[in-house]
């Protein structure tokens, strides 16, 4: 039940147009509450479950309740769904550690799967329709070209390089300066800084680009982006503990993603938030480690996460780093049903709360 309800989060929602419509949102937020209200349940009639590390889960359960909070205190009309998209990112960190190292094969199988997709629709948005920056399932070709960013490597991984030349291919065709900006910084960051021809490319590539960028320093678009910055600094001090809540900034203003956390969640979180992907990012794999430092580099300067895909996939490669849980703990008889039913009642309350929703929507 976890491999799948982390397959639909990391790998279906990605081909629901990011799961940014509501529809989309319950499409993922219901089968994903049900799936692990099962798996909890299942551990309670069990009586053991095994346990991630201790510090895992004080820092997603601290993230989950900072959330809650800034939601509560909003001074502002939130998304009603807001909030469940911050927690279903949150859950994979801890959950991960239940999950073996052939299921987690079986879920890189599963992104894989839809990454062929994505690339195939983008192909055919290119070479059928005319559509000159495809955006494939997702709501822009700025939220894909943070989706192949991710993907790319997960291909190169899994040793698919028709894969990894196609999705190459497609953020040709997106002409997103940040995203090349931020594959080749983290190309960069990401090798030894030693003289050699990858230093170098790396170097060449980080220093066209900010040249690109340079170019339209009096542009339209580098203006908006300088006032939504300068926008973020001002909710953060106005702000600076619980933010204004999780929503609260229009998901398609080019502010960079540091500030945008901070402004919606208060800096706590956002100093906890960071520090916790940077210790993910440190002790992870090579590839995914790529992947999402290409993400988040990218993330400064345009707004990737606009699709909540993005950020359920970039927390997916980032816990991959997170080894399995080797602690159980024993589940006393007098607690177990209420522990079952504390389980079941937030199962359905999740649920019921991503339906009722889509039914407003």
């Amino acid at each position: 039940m976890l491999p799948c309800a982390v397959a639909l989060t990391a790998a279906g929602s990605l081909l629901l147009l990011g799961s940014v419509p509501a529809w989309a949102h319950a499409t993922v937020l219901v089968p994903t509450a049900g799936l692990l209200t099962f798996w909890g349940l299942s551990r309670v009639f069990i009586g053991h479950v095994t346990l991630p590390s201790h510090r895992n889960l004080v820092w997603a359960g601290v993230l989950a309740a900072l959330a809650a909070l800034s939601s509560l205190q909003s001074p502002q009309e939130l998304p009603p769904t807001a909030v469940w998209i911050a927690w279903n990112a949150l859950w994979l960190f801890p959950v991960i550690a239940f999950i073996s190292k052939d299921e987690r094969t079986a879920i890189d199988d599963a992104v894989r799967c839809a990454a062929w997709i994505l690339m195939v629709l983008a192909f055919y948005q290119r070479l059928v329709l005319g559509i000159e920056a495809p955006a494939s399932a997702l709501p822009s070709s700025t939220a894909y070209a943070a989706t192949v960013l991710l993907l790319i490597p997960l291909a190169l991984e899994r040793r698919d390089r028709l894969l990894a030349c196609g999705l190459l291919i497609t953020l040709l065709w997106s002409a997103s300066v940040g995203a090349w900006l931020g594959l080749f910084a983290a190309f960069t960051l990401l090798n030894p800084w030693t003289p050699g021809f990858r230093l170098y490319a790396g170097l060449t590539g980080v220093v066209v680009c900010a040249i690109v960028i340079y170019g339209r320093i009096d542009s339209v678009e580098v203006i908006a982006r300088a006032e939504q910055w300068v926008e973020a600094w001002r909710w953060i001090g106005s702000h600076p503990l619980l933010g204004m809540g999780p929503g609260s900034w229009k998901p398609d203003s080019p502010a960079a993603y540091p500030l945008v956390v901070a402004a919606e969640f208060g800096v706590p979180f956002a100093l906890l938030w960071f520090a916790g992907i940077w210790h993910c990012l440190t002790t992870g794999g090579s590839y995914k480690r790529f992947g999402a430092l290409a993400v988040l580099m990218h993330s400064i300067w345009d707004p990737v996460f606009m699709a909540p895909a993005n950020l359920w996939l970039l927390c997916y490669c980032t816990a991959s780093s997170i080894s399995e849980g080797s602690e159980g703990v024993e589940i006393p008889v007098r607690w177990r049903l209420p522990a079952a039913a504390a389980i079941a009642f937030l199962g359905f309350f999740i649920g019921r709360s991503a339906l009722a929703a889509w039914g407003g929507h």
